[in-house]
């Protein structure tokens, strides 16, 4: 495999993790959460879906862009995506939506992954020391 078609795959890879993590990391409904690749996003109300997430991973773009769409769905496993389909299954009341947080996913990713902690005098975020 080329060096362009593995960076393409990874940064597939990465941004599917970003929307997962962006919309609570389970389905909504029953909670799965072991494969991201068996995690979808579902448009709440379809006429307002201007792209679906597959046209994404053909032509990258810009965070921002996907981010607009991400406002529009929830996180569903592909059982209870197809149940929903089929009318046998609703999303709960409180099913997770975009958390805010990671517009700034740079920022939001530092902090999940310990790089970066509230100062606890003045609450700005700042680095974590990696000295002992």
């Amino acid at each position: 495999m080329s060096k362009r078609s593995e960076s393409v795959k990874l940064w597939r890879v990465n941004y599917k993790k970003r929307m997962v993590k962006a919309l609570g990391g389970k389905c909504c409904v029953c909670g799965y959460s072991k494969c991201n690749d068996s995690l979808a996003l579902h448009h709440l109300d379809p006429k307002q879906k201007d792209f679906s997430f597959g046209k994404i991973t053909g032509n990258p773009w810009a965070w921002e862009r996907i981010v607009s769409e991400i406002r529009k769905c929830v996180l569903v496993c592909h059982n209870c995506h197809s149940e929903v389909h089929a009318g046998i299954t609703v999303f709960p009341d409180n099913a997770c939506r975009f958390d805010e947080r990671y517009l700034n996913y740079r920022k939001q990713e530092k902090i999940d992954n310990g790089l970066m902690n509230k100062c606890p005098v003045c609450s700005k975020l700042k680095p974590i020391s990696m000295t002992s």
